[in-house]
């Protein structure tokens, strides 16, 4: 079995590990590009995802066009709904519509990954036909996260005024392009573990930087933190950034870099960093901000959107595809929104409120409980349970390969 990956994109959906990997002499189409599901999977696609009358032989025959043909009619049927459901003008509902397909892909893509690659338990995890000590694989990443933290001069900062050396900046980006290779369930267990770890300790980092003295250490801050994962995937992001004193100030420090000019450096981009502004007012409370609208403040708004317009408007930009483009309109968006008089002042609380409900479920992702869970691993603490069935079957599938104690 060979997997072809897909391009990397700004869409968290569409990020991939952009690599063959040879499994069994099969071969399946990348589940990382909109349209290239291998067939074995076409039973349980969600017919909310790919709408029934387009055939699955015709959109991998006709390529990004048809890819883009399910996506808009994927829009088509669900934002009318959703918007009736939830009462929200068009603007709110795209963000909606947005946050609900990636967390059914999300879904989808873990399914394939488990259903064709790995296998996780409580003691072993099987990659690629061979078998690996859990207890191994979780010191192996976790080792491989301080590395990158140290090489970062994160857990040892850097003095005032004194920037990254070349040599350090290359150590960084070596170990940043080698992670980027490897198989998708390898680098989130990466990130996961560098959030989990060492992440409070980058935001006080970045707090003490200067744009103007050391805009290297400033870069490779802020292209760390655009290749974590979405924070609804990763608990320990989610934490940093709804955590009242850890978040403080990073998203007027990226806001604020992002509008002066900083050097960005594949894998991360100028998209990228677009996500990780929306997932700063998305989840970092937005009380947090001068004017309570969210978590960057006003002054920083407006000439973040003159850079926005900027950027799309030069050719480098509207060259690329539009998975690649679409969060930086998308960031454009939710300034507007911001800026409105009839929306503005509730429209980053409303978001929030949303993606917090869909949090609160059993974390064995399949329960059809529909209480609100009680139970939460005594931990992490950032799981929630039904009860204590659940929780045996997570810890035996992937959970104890993520779970690491809250670090202050």
């Amino acid at each position: 079995m060979q997997i072809h990956g897909g391009n990397t994109s700004s869409f968290a959906l569409l990020r991939g590990a952009g690599k063959e990997m040879d499994v069994d002499g099969a071969t399946l189409s990348s589940v990382n590009d909109f349209g290239q599901f291998p067939k074995g999977c076409r039973d349980v696609l969600p017919s909310i995802l790919v709408p029934r009358d387009i055939d699955f032989g015709e959109v991998e025959a006709n390529g990004r066009a048809a890819r883009w043909k399910v996506l808009n009619g994927y829009q088509r049927m669900e934002l009318d709904g959703v918007r009736r459901v939830l009462g929200t003008g068009r603007a709110a509902s795209e963000e909606v519509w947005l946050d609900y397909l990636q967390s059914t892909y999300a879904h989808l893509q873990h399914w394939y990954w488990r259903r064709f690659f790995y296998k996780m338990s409580a003691r072993t995890f099987t990659f690629n036909g061979r078998e690996y000590p859990a207890d191994a694989m979780m010191k192996e990443v976790v080792a491989m996260a301080k590395m990158l933290a140290d090489n970062a001069r994160i857990t040892n900062p850097l003095p005032a005024g004194v920037d990254l050396t070349g040599q350090e900046q290359k150590e960084i980006q070596d170990q940043i392009n080698a992670m980027a290779v490897l198989p998708k369930p390898a680098t989130d267990m990466f990130w996961t573990a560098f959030a989990a770890n060492h992440l409070a300790a980058l935001g006080s980092a970045m707090r003490a930087l200067s744009h103007d003295s050391q805009p290297r250490a400033l870069a490779r801050y802020i292209q760390i933190l655009s290749l974590l994962l979405d924070p609804k995937d990763d608990p320990y992001f989610r934490r940093f950034l709804q955590h009242p004193t850890q978040s403080k100030d990073v998203a007027n420090i990226v806001a604020s870099a992002f509008v002066k000019g900083i050097e960005w450096i594949r894998p991360s981009g100028p998209e990228l960093i677009a996500t990780l502004m929306i997932h700063l007012l998305f989840w970092v409370d937005p009380k947090t901000g001068d004017d309570g609208r969210g978590s960057i403040d006003a002054p920083n708004r407006g000439p973040l959107q003159a850079k926005l317009a900027a950027i799309l408007e030069s050719p480098s930009i509207k060259r690329l595809d539009l998975p690649q483009r679409v969060d930086l309109e998308r960031l454009a968006g939710i300034l507007g929104c911001m800026a409105s008089e009839e929306v503005g002042s509730y429209y980053i609380q409303s978001t929030q409120d949303y993606l917090q409900r869909d949090l609160d479920a059993c974390g064995k992702w399949d329960c059809e409980e529909e209480d609100e869970p009680e139970l939460r691993c005594s931990k992490c603490k950032t799981v929630k349970y039904c009860g204590k069935a659940h929780q045996g079957w997570h810890w035996k599938n992937g959970h104890k390969l993520k779970c690491f104690a809250p670090v202050d």
